[in-house]
């Protein structure tokens, strides 16, 4: 997540009142460990993406 402004050891603080929406990026569990990811959606399914910025050529 360093392409986003994330990096290693940084402090995150989840506001949970706030609705996930496709392109923001959430905190999430997946298997019992906390994963942070860009959520999005593609043909009406949920899916979890590489903060990747999408500035970048």
């Amino acid at each position: 997540m360093i392409g986003v402004g994330i990096h290693p050891n940084d402090i995150l603080v989840v506001d949970r009142p706030i609705e996930p929406v496709p392109g923001k990026i959430v905190i999430c569990a997946l298997n019992g460990e906390l994963t942070v990811k860009r959520l999005d959606r593609f043909n009406g399914q949920w899916q979890l993406k590489a903060g990747v910025y999408s500035g970048l050529i």
